[in-house]
């Protein structure tokens, strides 16, 4: 691929390995470097040691070029890890460049800017930069070579002089495409699901719809003044959602008032954060947010040229458009506010990409779009979708976000075949479809796994949403990190679940080897959801730690959950009983110093489930070291209790505590027992106060059962249920 594609070159300068005509030697001869420079057959190439921290190439050019943009064709191979890349020349003393956050090793890639880019406008705070004589092309790498070190090589520097692309070309040829609009709005039917009626606010009362609520506007105000108090906001905001919300009523009513909504949002965005800086800038360019602003910014287009906007106002919205597409193609910008590459945001820069290239596919340039888009998309879905057992699951520890990621390749699925490019990526939605369907409660809940929003129990009996079919099933996914049994019949359905899922710690809680018990119709023993992203916040932090879920942790330990083989193992094995049923055996080592064991069985006996585990962890060697003798570690095994489980009584029966539950929605009675029958050990427990998450900002009261257990002793429990 061409450093200069798709760009207005009025003049360049090239120095390559592998062209010729026109173009100048790259050798060696006008190259310096911070490591060991080789000028081999068909790249130049630096060996880097160890010990510096950055790394720098850099081709001096005698009298210097007249341009306002550089490019380079690099490949990285050998580094243990690349803080970022930074491609770019010297003006004015100063290193000018463009940050590349999240690099790709082992191929060759083209990096390139010019002082239009909105990549280059973003990371140097909209500066103004004139055409200017240079003198120098400079790659810049801070990261750690590995231990026979790391390699740069580059087949290719260039300058050039680039013209400012006003889109114009987008309006002329460009076609009006139902099937793609189509496409978008179903998807935005799924994702806006109280669209009718915020929007509808909006028209009759002035609120702003942001995430599932209104906020007032005050007809004085440039924006709500509450857009401020939480990150959502300001990222609907500036996604556009509204407009989106708008477009789908105008196309459920044929209303134009929904449409002159649309477009004065549009404008009033443009004006105060595309044509000018805004000073919200994370969130006005926040990585996922301007991916789905750039699909809005396409239908609005697409409408304008078919109802007959004015030229003026369609002209700012296909430059924007643009704009966008080439930001979102940009590696500069890709997962940008990630701390790695492989996150769902980039899957939303993807998606929008691909559906642009098809929008626009008139263009020169849209082919580029088009298999830059598919192909990073499928490198994503090859490292955050894990395939086990003819399921699909998304690793970022989350139902929630599962289901939002299948909706996203269900969409992109669609978007591949509208371009005629097969039919891969329908297929891992179906396979993300079919884990849905499984790992779902009989009424249509979810478990509140990681970052999932949840629904509350049901207040009464009548209150139950009674399932239409049911099946019995055992479920053993240990690669991705689930144990699922689904028992029962249609009259009385249950479900278990246990979590050891070790693959990302994206959305992840504190959850090694907890579990969750769904009972006729009533969430008994919950995973307590997430509130919101606002994680320093008292209630989100206690709900994503180890004390707000069903299970055993060492009290003041250090806990990671970052990705890591040795951190957690789970065997699961079937017993030979009749019926649906598990034996798991559970290791992780997620406090640190110690490892935590969990040996669980939970079978089926006349249709109900029954439960018996073994808890226990003990200190890993050199722990102890220096630790004061009355600091004896102590583990706190929780039971988190869903919003209505009431303990109707607590008895002793001989070395075991009975706990009896109920809930008002049931006619079922569950004992919590606590300590086998011949323990030596007096068990301190105590019923505490806590709280579940619900939707966003939402919370319900619940009860939480804590026992302390010491280092090196086992905790016996069972779970009955008549």
């Amino acid at each position: 691929m061409s450093l200069t594609e798709g760009r207005s070159v009025i003049k360049q300068l090239v120095f390559s390995k592998n062209l010729s005509g026109g173009v100048l030697p790259l050798s060696k001869e006008y190259v310096t470097s911070d490591g060991d420079l080789h000028d081999g057959e068909h790249d130049l190439f630096v060996d880097c040691i160890r010990g510096q921290g950055a790394y720098q190439v850099k081709l001096s050019i005698g009298r210097g070029f007249l341009s306002n943009a550089m490019g380079a064709r690099l490949k990285l191979t050998g580094w243990d890890s690349i803080k970022y890349l930074a491609v770019g020349f010297t003006l004015d003393g100063k290193f000018v460049h463009v940050k590349v956050p999240h690099v790709v090793q082992g191929g060759w890639q083209s990096y390139s800017f010019s002082f239009h880019d909105l990549e280059y406008l973003i990371q140097n705070n909209w500066a103004i930069t004139k055409p200017s004589v240079i003198s120098d092309c400079r790659v810049f790498v801070k990261g750690t070579p590995g231990l026979d070190g790391g390699k740069i090589a580059l087949s290719e520097l260039a300058l050039w002089l680039e013209a400012e692309n006003a889109g114009g070309g987008v309006l002329v040829n460009a076609e009006y495409d139902r099937p793609l609009l189509d496409t978008i709005h179903a998807y935005w039917r799924a994702c806006f699901r109280k669209y009718p009626s915020q929007v509808d606010d909006f028209l009759h009362e002035g609120s702003f719809p942001a995430g599932d609520i209104n906020l007032n506007w005050d007809v004085h105000s440039k924006k709500p003044l509450e857009l401020g108090a939480v990150n959502t906001y300001r990222f609907s905001w500036h996604a556009l959602h509204f407009v989106s919300m708008c477009i789908l009523r105008y196309e459920d009513t044929g209303q134009a008032s929904y449409l002159h909504s649309a477009r004065d949002f549009v404008s009033l965005w443009m004006d105060s954060s595309f044509f000018s800086p805004d000073g919200d800038q994370k969130y006005a360019w926040y990585d996922h947010g301007t991916a789905e602003r750039s699909l809005v910014l396409l239908v609005v287009l697409q409408i304008g040229m078919k109802l007959g906007f004015d030229t003026r106002f369609n002209s700012r919205v296909a430059y924007a458009l643009f704009k966008h597409a080439k930001l979102l193609c940009s590696e500069a910008f890709y997962a940008s506010h990630q701390i790695e590459r492989y996150h769902n945001h980039a899957w939303f820069q993807d998606i929008a990409l691909i559906a642009v290239a098809i929008s626009l596919k008139h263009l020169e340039i849209s082919d580029l779009w088009l298999s830059r888009g598919l192909g990073r998309l499928k490198d994503q879905l090859a490292h955050l979708i894990h395939r086990e057992s003819n399921y699909a699951i998304f690793v970022e520890n989350s139902i929630g976000y599962h289901q939002g990621v299948q909706r996203l390749v269900g969409f992109a699925g669609q978007l591949e075949s509208l371009a005629g490019r097969g039919s891969g990526i329908s297929n891992i939605a179906d396979e993300l479809d079919a884990w849905s369907k499984d790992f779902r409660y009989p009424d249509g809940r979810y478990p509140a796994q990681g970052d999932t929003f949840r629904r509350a129990n049901p207040a009464s009996r009548q209150a139950l949403e009674q399932p239409e079919s049911w099946s019995k099933q055992a479920i053993k996914l240990p690669q991705a990190g689930y144990a699922v049994i689904k028992g029962g019949s249609i009259r009385t359905p249950w479900m278990f679940g246990l979590l050891a899922t070790n693959l990302n710690s994206t959305h992840k809680h504190e959850d090694d080897l907890s579990f969750f018990l769904w009972l006729d119709g009533v969430e008994w023993l919950v995973d307590p959801s997430f509130v919101s992203h606002e994680y320093k916040d008292d209630i989100p932090a206690y709900l994503r730690s180890a004390k707000a879920h069903n299970m055993l942790h060492v009290e003041g330990a250090e806990y990671s959950y970052q990705p890591d083989p040795d951190r957690i193992v789970m065997n699961i094995t079937e017993p030979s009983d009749k019926g649906p049923g598990l034996s798991i055996e559970g290791h992780n080592r997620s406090c640190s110093g110690y490892e935590v064991v969990r040996r669980l069985v939970c079978t089926e006996a006349l249709e109900l489930p029954q439960i018996i585990c073994t808890d226990s962890f003990w200190e890993l060697p050199a722990t102890n070291e220096g630790r004061a003798p009355e600091k004896e570690p102590v583990g706190i095994l929780t039971f988190h209790f869903g919003d209505g489980v009431r303990i109707n009584s607590t008895k002793k029966q001989g070395a075991q505590t009975l706990f009896e539950l109920s809930h008002p929605a049931s006619d079922r009675r569950l004992t919590l027992g606590i300590g086998g029958e011949c323990d030596s050990v007096n068990w301190e427990t105590s019923v505490e106060a806590s709280v579940c998450g619900l939707g966003f900002m939402e919370h319900i009261e619940t009860q939480a059962l804590r026992i302390r257990v010491p280092t090196a002793t086992e905790c016996h429990w069972f779970i009955d249920v008549k």
